[in-house]
């Protein structure tokens, strides 16, 4: 049984989208770069977004642990949409990792010779 590749709205923290980024990582050092850079990005924005929901006042509504855990999903959808957009925190992470991945023959993922 195969693994498909990770589809663009799964999350890293998801057991079997982790293990689909792993094989794709063996296959595809590109394409697991940038996935592993949008899921990092994906997982950022998860914070952030939780950080600033902690930091402002609740209105009453939806005080419950049933909201609680439709907010935690909601802001888990939220994030992984706002990953990956061109000019994100994805293209920096993908930049960095490109030049700190050597293949086999001595040179990075991005086609340069490493000194």
């Amino acid at each position: 049984m195969a693994l498909s590749p990770i589809q663009s709205n799964a999350l890293a923290a998801d057991s079997k989208s982790l293990n689909a980024l792993k094989f794709q990582a063996g296959e595809d050092t590109p394409g697991a770069i940038k996935e592993t850079a949008k899921q990092l990005e994906s997982l950022f924005m998860r914070e952030l977004i939780k950080s600033m929901r902690e930091a402002t006042q609740k209105s009453g509504l939806l005080d419950s642990s049933a909201g609680d855990m439709s907010t935690d999903l909601y802001d888990q959808q939220l994030s992984v949409t706002m990953s990956g957009q061109p000019g994100g925190l994805s293209a920096a992470i993908e930049r960095q990792l490109s030049r700190q991945i050597t293949k086999a023959d001595g040179t990075t993922v991005g086609g340069t010779a490493k000194v």
